[in-house]
């Protein structure tokens, strides 16, 4: 039993033994209680395993201590920890320094004397201690802090949309693995002092080093607005591995502009086109896959505020569906493991995923004094390491996941924007032109006898005229030249020869907002926004009939004047119309495959961010009210343009209507019938339906015609087409003689062909 090897129990210390004891028992007792020699089994930069013989009465329930000294320090430290094998690695070591190592043994009711001390063991060289050399110094604070020199990648940089790349080290061989982290969130959640927390852990900096390493100006930081975003552009790090690091792999952090400063919604809408250029852009611009999307938020905040809400929101409407897994919390200016802000995540509703705690506040603060007063950094670093290694350990078990789904979630946004925002001056126009119908055909009836009798009066109308507004300098727009309208107006784009960069550009180039959906080659940045403002006139029936009479090339009535009025609501109406299935498929398809509601088009959110500013009142609050309101109103156009066309069919107007005169199709339509037993034909077959010229919407409705022809055969498949091999024109058999107008359509459409095209022209004779 132990207590025969004992003849006598008491405690050790480093520099007394017991006087009382002679000199052969406590010969005894060293042997018996006595660890031997810690010999070295393993060394790398930052750890060290060490493996020793137990004593003779070491028992289950006993344990080992363990101490340790750095050469340049005189004092013995225990490491902490209780080790009950007789073998351990010791971690968070600094790399290039000399220790000795010593190992004791406690057992229930004594602590046993320490070993004889081990030979000298050097750590290795760290990843980190090999880049001092090549560092610049940043002023005088301990621990040292160095700027990282990290090598820009030129072909990566994209100037237009704010997006660059650096990188550490190289790839050694093509068989290294590559990883992708995001990190996405609100303004001052401390995502650049995470991004350098980050490539000090890869690179092996300890706590006790007398160096870190930064990626950031801290000049620069301290100089700026501190409820501005320190991040103006999308900042691709990548850092690969080499001997010593902590990963095996490539890494890519990606940091980004935070969202939500004090500039408001303007610059949240920027930072998602700087996002959705970066997704949609092929690599070296661009990235085709992510790993891990890392959602930074404050511990303190036990409950989520209305800007963050938002913030959040905003952030995952901007994923396709198939990144929830892939989602996850950083939680920085931790205290413990369980911050307040967890019960925030959980009430959200939001897949916020698996969440690791941080306090960075660790990672410059002094290491050569000691805490007096609250946790110490060595605890926060500490506990960031163990968050590191959870996070990347994590990142393992997560499937890498194509942005395809999210580029086509970016894109369908920016279609339902630009819809929107075009819908919304037509809708405004829609529902005052409904009032004016209402008001003249009263008007009329009241004048009707007047207007029988030919005698003239005065009334009063309301016209919509252009308006010209200045812009302050530093702002851009994009306007058509072609449709003398703005198309964008806070465009990141100030160069003509950037413009099909544009938001406002689909991916082929043509305008989504102009009328005639212009090239994005028509549209110029200019210093003005060209807007349609109403304007109250004074007019005579007279007057107005002989416009009306000089456009219809014959003299009215009363009931033509009626009708002319309704012609007018049925253009706004079919407008309308088209526009709100663009918006109806736009919402269904995101529906379907986006993460979250974009939460700008949820009014509640909106109000409840106005509400917010009112009460908040920080500097600039009044612009972003103005902007919320204007973002409101375009949130409830699907609805006003629903009361428009229940307006509208109340005055027997509706969008789409059947008309003998206008032609019934509005889009160009390919049916495709392939061949199976028993058909007629045996190829694939595709027939183009096209809207048909020459109704009375007159020239511009050709125009339009002609212009959705040249998408079709200028997009590539599969929303263009390449080739063809007939093109039919149809006629009315009756028709002995081509009218005017039909010698105009048929040239409309030939002019528009090469003239290689000619022998695949036939002509049929639609009796129908």
């Amino acid at each position: 039993m132990k207590s025969s090897k004992l003849p006598m129990r008491g405690i050790y210390n480093d520099t007394c033994v017991n006087e009382a004891l002679s000199t052969n028992s406590k010969s005894t007792q060293d042997d018996s209680q006595k660890p031997g020699q810690p010999q070295v089994t393993n060394v790398s930069f930052d750890t060290i395993t060490l493996s020793w013989r137990s004593p003779e009465i070491f028992n289950t329930g006993d344990f080992f201590q363990i101490g340790y000294r750095d050469l340049d320090d005189s004092r013995w430290k225990v490491y902490v920890g209780e080790y009950h094998q007789s073998t351990h690695t010791l971690t968070n070591l600094k790399s290039n320094a000399k220790y000795v190592f010593r190992v004791r043994a406690v057992y229930s009711d004594i602590e046993g004397p320490y070993s004889d001390v081990s030979q000298v063991i050097e750590t290795k060289s760290s990843p980190a201690s090999r880049y001092i050399a090549l560092c610049e110094r940043i002023g005088t604070a301990t621990p040292r802090r160095y700027r990282l020199k990290m090598q820009e990648v030129p072909s990566s940089k994209n100037e237009k949309a704010k997006s660059k790349k650096y990188q550490l080290g190289s790839c050694s061989t093509q068989n290294v693995k590559e990883k992708t982290m995001l990190l996405i969130g609100e303004t001052g959640t401390g995502k650049s002092t995470l991004v350098d927390a980050i490539i000090n852990y890869i690179l092996g900096v300890n706590y006790d080093d007398n160096f870190r390493f930064t990626v950031n100006d801290e000049d620069l930081d301290r100089a700026q607005n501190q409820s501005m975003s320190q991040t103006e552009w999308i900042t691709c790090f990548t850092i690969h591995p080499e001997e010593g690091s902590r990963l095996p792999y490539s890494l890519n952090i990606i940091d980004t502009p935070g969202f939500g400063d004090t500039r408001g919604i303007k610059r949240d809408q920027a930072i998602v086109e700087q996002i959705r250029q970066l997704f949609c852009a092929r690599p070296p611009q661009g990235i085709l896959t992510i790993d891990m999307v890392c959602c930074t938020l404050k511990a303190p905040d036990a409950r989520l505020s209305t800007m963050q809400t938002y913030v959040f929101h905003s952030v995952m409407s901007l994923f396709g569906n198939d990144i929830k897994k892939n989602m996850c919390s950083i939680i920085t200016f931790a205290d413990s493991s369980s911050p307040p802000v967890l019960s925030a995540l959980r009430d959200s509703g939001l897949p916020f995923g698996k969440h690791f705690t941080f306090n960075n506040t660790a990672l410059f603060s002094d290491n050569t004094e000691a805490q007096k007063e609250g946790p110490s950094p060595r605890s926060f670093w500490e506990m960031g390491v163990r968050s590191f290694t959870s996070c990347f350990e994590h990142m393992k078990t997560m499937p890498e996941r194509s942005l395809q789904l999210t580029q086509e979630v970016l894109n369908e946004r920016r279609r339902l924007d630009a819809t929107l925002e075009r819908m919304q001056p037509i809708v405004e126009f829609g529902l005052t032109k409904i009032s004016e119908l209402k008001r003249q055909i009263q008007l009329f009836n009241d004048n009707k006898t007047r207007i029988e009798e030919n005698k003239d009066f005065t009334y009063s109308e309301t016209v919509y005229e252009h308006d010209i507004q200045d812009l302050p300098k530093g702002i851009h727009v994009t306007n058509c030249k072609h449709c003398n309208v703005t198309c964008h107006d806070n465009c990141v784009f100030a160069d003509d020869k950037d413009k099909m960069n544009c938001s406002a550009m689909d991916p082929n180039g043509y305008c989504m907002k102009c009328e005639d959906h212009c090239i994005w080659s028509v549209h110029t940045n200019s210093p003005y926004l060209l807007t349609m403002k109403p304007v109250k006139k004074e007019q005579t029936f007279f007057r107005m009939k002989a416009e009306f009479d000089k456009a219809m090339g014959k003299s009215s009535n009363f009931k033509d004047l009626l009708n002319k009025l309704a012609l007018d609501l049925k253009k706004i109406a079919d407008d309308i119309e088209v526009n709100m299935e663009t918006v109806n498929k736009c919402n269904t398809r995101l529906a379907e495959i986006a993460l979250c509601p974009n939460p700008l088009t949820m009014t509640e959110h909106i109000d409840m961010m106005i509400h917010n500013e009112k009460t908040v009142k920080k500097d600039g609050w009044s612009d972003r009210i103005e902007a919320l309101t204007n973002l409101r109103k375009r949130a409830l156009v699907k609805a006003d343009a629903s009361k428009f066309q229940a307006e509208a069919g109340s005055h027997g107007v509706s969008g789409g209507s059947t008309n003998p005169d206008e032609s019934q199709t509005e889009r160009i339509t390919c049916f495709t019938i392939h061949p199976e037993e028993g058909s007629r034909l045996l190829y694939s077959l595709n027939i183009i339906d096209t809207a048909g010229f020459g109704d009375i919407r007159g020239i511009e409705r050709d125009q339009a015609i002609v212009e959705r022809f040249r998408q079709l055969f200028c997009a590539k498949p599969p929303q263009g087409i390449l080739t063809i091999d007939m093109v039919c024109c149809t006629l009315k058999a009756p028709d002995a003689r081509l009218s005017t107008m039909l010698k105009y359509v048929f040239h409309s459409v030939m002019s528009f062909h090469g003239n290689d095209i000619k022998k695949n022209m036939i002509f049929s004779n639609n009796v129908c």
